[in-house]
């Protein structure tokens, strides 16, 4: 998983997952293949990254390129 800490309640971090790792299985050497996707959901911290001249495209956020959370 990839997952953003958003806050904290009291004393409970809050956390969303960007994207999350999907097992394809095991490789050579015992080596775990697989690849990482995206959950959906549009980081918190999109607006600080854009204000700092960061441009990353929000469809990398989705699957599929389209709507996200």
């Amino acid at each position: 998983r990839i997952t953003e800490v958003v806050g904290m309640e009291k004393d409970i971090i809050t956390l969303q997952d960007l994207f999350l790792f999907e097992q394809k299985g095991v490789g050579d050497k015992g080596r775990i293949l697989g690849s990482f996707h995206p959950s959906g959901v549009l980081p918190k911290f999109m607006p600080e990254l854009e204000a700092k001249g960061v441009n990353v495209p929000i469809k990398v956020f989705s699957e599929t390129g389209g709507e996200v959370i």
